[in-house]
């Protein structure tokens, strides 16, 4: 699968707490952590997309 880098800025109290639950055992690392919570909030979106118009939400895949 290709993998796309980008910088990430996030405040330092956001860090601390990803960089516990990613010591925790919870994630691989700190990428891991973060694409599991971009995908929650994608699907978030798609959810409420498709509560408005389910045809909106699917053109939009």
């Amino acid at each position: 699968m290709p993998v796309k880098k980008f910088g990430l800025s996030v405040d330092e109290k956001t860090y601390q707490a990803a960089k516990e639950v990613v010591e925790s055992g919870a994630y691989r690392n700190m990428s891991h952590l973060f694409e599991e919570g971009a995908k929650r909030i994608i699907q978030e979106e798609l959810t409420k997309k498709s509560q408005v118009n389910p045809y909106e939400a699917l053109a939009s895949l």
